[in-house]
Formats: C-alpha cells, structure tokens, sequence
C-alpha cells in the first residue's frame, strides 16, 4: 500500500476544498467535505478517498446546557483501494449529530446505502454491489465554517449474499460549511 502517495492525495485534495469551496454559491447544499479512511489490524489493507455534499435536515431538538440534536443527510463519491486495484463507491444516507459544548464537540452516528463499481477487490468479495455503511463519529467545529472529525466505519451487504465479508476503516473528515 502506498499511503505516503494516498496522503498526498488527500492534501491535494483538501486543498482544493480550502481553495475553491468558499466561492461556490451553495443554494442546494449545506457542506462540502472530504474523506480518508484506512484499515488497520486487518487480513488486507484498505484506503479509501471520498468527496461528500451535506444537507442540514430540519429536524433538530435543543436541550439543556446546549447540548442540541441535529440530523443532516450526506451523499459521497470515492474510491475505494485495495492492493493496487482502485474501484468507485458512491453513497448517500442519513446522520443524526448531538452536539455537545455549544456547536464545538458533535458525537454522530449513521448509515448510508452505497453502489459499488465492482464486487471483488484485493482478493475479497463484498457479494453485492449494494453495500450499507454505518459509522459512529467523533467531530470538533472550528469556528464557523471548518469541521474536522474522527469516523469509524462498518461496510456491509447485510447479509443479502453468502459473500459478506465486511470492511471496517478508520476515516478522517474535512468539512466546509457555507
């Protein structure tokens, strides 16, 4: 696995993010970001690179001590690299945000239904071009547009095939919000 050349990609591609984001007008999305994840401790190693757009869902509860529950929905477009061999992933689902220490400290958790380009990657195969991909996340707001965050993900088919190995990655989040 190369992931001196795949953190370059990310650079480059947060970046671009950094660069060119604040002059999009964003009157149909509320976020753009972009992702990196890795596994570790596995059989095969796996890297994966994502760009995601955002939706802030109206559905939001505010608590005591400014403790809030938001919901939002994202959808994403990435590769997915295993052993030399890249193949595309496409996503999109719901996420359910409590933000703790008033917008700063957010905790979230969701799932996303995915289309994959191909079943067998790196010597594995996921069965199904239909995945689910759950996650449980840890993010920090930085002021009011940045958002960086920690996700550990669970990618799936759910049982609809016999072929259901699964693949769980840790993933590193860049977020910009308009």
């Amino acid at each position: 696995m190369d992931f001196i050349g795949f953190r370059v990609k990310l650079f480059l591609l947060a970046l671009w993010l950094l660069a060119f984001t604040p002059s999009v007008e964003a009157e149909w999305f509320d976020y753009l970001g972009a992702q990196a994840g890795a596994t570790y401790n596995e059989d095969k190693t796996f890297t994966s690179l994502e760009g995601i757009v955002g939706w802030e869902l109206p559905w939001t509860w505010q608590g005591f001590s400014g403790i809030s529950l938001n919901t939002d929905a994202e959808a994403s477009l990435g590769l997915l690299r295993g052993d030399g061999s890249t193949i595309g992933i496409a996503s999109i689902g719901p996420r359910v945000i409590i933000n703790a220490l008033p917008g700063q400290l957010g905790f979230d958790v969701g799932i996303r239904m995915a289309l994959m380009s191909r079943t067998k990657i790196n010597g594995l195969d996921f069965g199904t071009a239909l995945q689910f991909i759950s996650h449980l996340g840890l993010s920090w707001r930085m002021g009011e547009h940045f958002e960086v965050g920690y996700q550990y993900q669970h990618m799936s088919n759910g049982g609809m095939n016999n072929s259901n190995p699964g693949l769980n990655m840790h993933v590193l989040r860049l977020n910009y919000y308009y």
